[in-house]
């Protein structure tokens, strides 16, 4: 789960593509093991 600063948390499940903005500021509930992948541009 992802909750966004000042904001509603979003559920993410395998498969989902996110993109986040830059400066985004939030909290993380991780219920599983995951694997995060980054592109920086």
């Amino acid at each position: 789960h992802v909750t966004p600063q000042g904001g509603e948390k979003v559920v993410i499940k395998a498969g989902d593509f996110v993109v986040f903005p830059k400066g985004m500021k939030s909290q993380w509930e991780v219920v599983k093991q995951l694997k995060k992948h980054y592109k920086h541009s």
